[in-house]
């Protein structure tokens, strides 16, 4: 192993444009590619993936099928698994990481980590019972584990676990506010420079709560005529949010669906707005306050996120008039950006660094 480069199994599923799926290509993108290959596991209905990227570093994409066809799921990955020889394999399928760890374990893998990227809420009922069935199996097969906060780690493996936090790291500068990309944008989507903009990044679905944001913004437009939702992401439930906002009659919401340059975006912003029912730790609140935004992030949301003193919790019980009226308060202030001063262990290379650090040290002890 010392003549060659370690090779990784990187388990991800689905691919969209979760946080999950930017923070292991923002590691990938970081490595030495001289001592690390990564090869991609993808579910083969994934709507976002740069293969010819990951080709050019010497990785690979291996298309799966879900998970949901466990049979066919299971003979892909026991193919790949031998044919590959891989040193590693890491699942980042949070409670479903069980389920490759277990084939990687029978083809005698001997490192094999788990990754919690997140948690869960009751609110989401089925999926929460789901996640909390499947949580069970979380240490079973797996030999390390890791997680993007501490909370998502004692939410998956329990705290008497021994896992690592290797936090979601971004490049930094890429997120710095820029004032001609905000004039830009903000002239494309037909916003004036004098109005505010409450802005959220994010995939349309019940984790990410955008219904109660249009609550929130329902109760603000009655405030103000002046102030713009602009919402970037896609999702399951893109179409029903949409119809949510017409259904409401609401102005000035802009639905800018997945975007390459999401960095450019924070600076079209205000402030950021993030009422999630749980998180790990969110890459888009990195990003936001990497950016200078105020964030306001609802309290489900682990303090660990909170980078900037300017960040802001707050309960989702105390409803969206009382998050509205907060959010307004702070726009009449029209405070400037502040100058964002985000920890070293949130940037990509530190990050990238400490994983790769692990990984030749698990191989080590093993």
């Amino acid at each position: 192993m010392e003549n060659r480069p370690i090779r990784v199994a990187q388990i991800i599923g689905r691919v969209a444009e979760g946080g999950v799926e930017r923070m292991v290509m923002n590691l990938f993108e970081n490595i030495d590619h001289s001592k690390f290959v990564f090869d991609f596991f993808v579910e083969n209905t994934s709507i976002i993936i740069d293969e010819k990227k990951i080709n050019a570093y010497g990785g690979r994409v291996i298309f799966i099928p879900s998970y949901k066809r466990i049979i066919q799921f299971k003979r892909v990955l026991k193919d790949s698994f031998l044919k590959n020889h891989y040193d590693i394999v890491h699942a980042n399928m949070n409670a479903l990481n069980f389920l490759p760890l277990k084939v990687a374990k029978k083809c005698h893998i001997k490192i094999r980590i788990s990754h919690s990227h997140s948690s869960s809420h009751k609110k989401e009922r089925i999926r929460h019972l789901i996640k909390l069935i499947f949580r069970k199996f979380s240490k079973r097969y797996a030999t390390n584990y890791l997680a993007c906060s501490k909370l998502a780690g004692n939410w998956l493996f329990g705290k008497d676990t021994d896992f690592q936090v290797i936090n979601n790291g971004i490049n930094i500068q890429e997120f710095t506010f820029d004032k001609e990309k905000r004039a830009t944008i903000r002239k494309m989507l037909n916003i004036s420079p004098h109005d505010k903009v409450i802005g959220h990044v994010g995939r349309f679905c019940s984790q990410k709560n955008q219904k109660f944001l249009v609550d929130i913004y329902r109760e603000i437009s009655l405030m103000s005529s002046k102030v713009h939702l602009l919402m970037v992401g896609s999702g399951q439930d893109l179409p029903k949010i949409q119809k949510y906002v017409e259904k409401h009659h609401l102005l000035n919401v802009h639905f800018v669906g997945p975007v390459s340059n999401v960095s450019d975006y924070y600076s079209v912003m205000d402030c950021f707005v993030l009422p999630s029912l749980y998180e790990g730790l969110p890459v888009v609140g990195v990003e936001a306050q990497a950016n200078g935004l105020k964030c306001f992030f609802s309290n489900d949301v682990t303090s660990e996120s909170k980078l900037l003193p300017e960040t802001e919790f707050m309960s989702l019980k105390e409803g969206p008039k009382h998050w509205a009226i907060n959010i307004q308060k702070y726009l009449d202030l029209n405070k400037e950006r502040v100058l964002s001063n985000i920890p070293n262990n949130f940037d990509i290379q530190s990050s990238s660094n400490k994983l790769f650090n692990y990984y030749k040290n698990v191989l080590k002890k093993q």
